[in-house]
């Protein structure tokens, strides 16, 4: 009677080795599908203990990595982030709004006067987006930039881009903006206008 009972014992722990392994095997499939990662099924890699001598409970659970691996994992996104924070002080310069805009005030030697009429930003917002490459204006106001800068619509989605914003092809009062920089438009009680017409919010 023992006999067939380490019998029976032998082949259901075997039976219950065999459904975790086919279970193991799928979900590592589907990891591998979706992420790419190189997970592995080696029944060895895992832990199994289907029947325990001490209280009959089914067990069944993976090996840990080791700590120094986990430490790395850690320490990582920690890494990371402070490589891109070095990376973004020496890059702003160029690549903020702030940046840009200066740069094309200089470049295009719009005077400050001509810049604040066109685009209705005063002097004071103007002081504080050149000193402070950080500063993150609104879309209208990064519009009104565009529009004081006499901006191509190529310079205007490359500047409206350092600030997060772009001119998309699916909203009418974009396509309207994209219009009047085709047509060099500079006057905003004429864009104002046309968005007006077109029952889109104003650029002031």
């Amino acid at each position: 009677m023992a006999k067939n009972d380490d019998a029976l014992r032998d082949s259901f722990r075997e039976e219950i080795i065999k459904y975790y392994a086919e279970s193991i095997e799928r979900i590592c499939s589907n990891v591998r599908k979706s992420t790419g990662d190189d997970i592995t099924t080696d029944p060895n890699e895992y832990l199994y203990d289907p029947l325990s001598p001490e209280d009959g409970e089914i067990r069944f659970s993976l090996k840990e990595g080791s700590s120094s691996d986990s430490a790395k994992k850690a320490a990582e996104p920690k890494k990371t982030a402070e490589e891109f924070h070095s990376w973004e002080k020496k890059n702003a310069s160029y690549k903020s709004f702030s940046g840009l805009l200066d740069n094309y005030l200089e470049s295009k030697k719009i005077p400050s006067g001509e810049f604040f009429e066109r685009s209705h930003i005063d002097r004071k917002l103007l002081s504080k987006i050149k000193t402070d490459f950080t500063y993150h204006p609104t879309k209208l106001t990064a519009i009104r930039a565009c529009v004081g800068l006499d901006l191509t619509l190529e310079q205007a989605v490359e500047l409206l881009e350092t600030a997060g914003y772009t001119l998309s092809s699916a909203s009418s009062f974009d396509l309207a903006i994209r219009f009047c920089l085709i047509k060099s438009i500079t006057d905003i009680e004429i864009i104002n206008g046309i968005l007006t017409e077109l029952e889109e919010p104003l650029l002031l």
